[in-house]
């Protein structure tokens, strides 16, 4: 055998992976894709269904059937999603979803009340500042709730107050969720990228947390910033 054909035969090797994905895994793609196509056609709460297909598509690693490198390929060439908003949709359930038995159901029944848009402005908050944020706050309340400590005032009835006279931004229920979820959540500074819960779950993630580093780094928005990875570790 030539040393050519050797090398070919080689690259070709090194260029093909095995994909161990049963008929049952096929089945389960197929049903998440289908998931993602009907909350598309809906308004309103269609970000939850999309957000827990591309979750568990993701962690499934389920885009490799259809060979795709990552979640992000698969959404843009699939959905024409961009990566911010496919990482946008991930880290919403991500953070406020109910994940049971390795499959997103949903989000968390503390959650539900919440809005798409504001959820999306929530997922770099502290345990403590969920725990203070209204489902009846405007989107701009929450992003400037996000930025500093929020200064709570009370009426002379003791009713909790917030700035009402903040500039609001309108909500429509009945607008595409995908146009909630373009804007990366980028306020104070820093953003919550995900919550590992161990260093297994931060290495396994390492394309997502490339992807988004990345994508910052590339957007016109911050060519004159240093952009970082931070990591920091929180108890509760």
């Amino acid at each position: 055998m030539g040393e050519t054909q050797k090398t070919e035969i080689v690259a070709e090797m090194e260029n093909t992976e095995v994909t161990a994905f049963g008929k049952k895994d096929l089945r389960t793609f197929n049903t998440l894709k289908s998931n993602i196509e009907k909350g598309f056609s809906r308004a309103s709460d269609a970000y939850i269904t999309i957000g827990c297909a591309l979750w568990q598509i993701h962690h499934g690693e389920y885009y490799r059937i259809d060979n795709y490198k990552n979640i992000a390929e698969f959404a843009l060439d699939a959905y024409e999603l961009k990566k911010a908003t496919t990482h946008n949709y991930i880290k919403v359930i991500e953070k406020f979803g109910e994940i049971v038995d390795g499959k997103a159901i949903g989000l968390k029944e503390e959650y539900k009340p919440f809005k798409c848009s504001q959820l999306v402005n929530m997922t770099a908050f502290t345990p403590e500042q969920l725990e203070q944020v209204k489902p009846d706050w405007s989107v701009r309340q929450i992003i400037e709730f996000g930025k500093e400590p929020l200064s709570i005032d009370t009426d002379a009835d003791g009713e909790e107050v917030i700035d009402s006279d903040a500039e609001e931004i309108e909500e429509n229920d009945s607008q595409d969720a995908s146009a909630y979820m373009t804007a990366p959540e980028l306020e104070t500074g820093r953003t919550q990228l995900m919550t590992c819960d161990s260093l297994d779950d931060l290495i396994k993630n390492r394309e997502v947390l490339e992807n988004a580093f990345n994508d910052m780094k590339q957007d016109k928005n911050f060519a004159k910033k240093k952009i970082r990875f931070v990591l920091e570790l929180a108890f509760e």
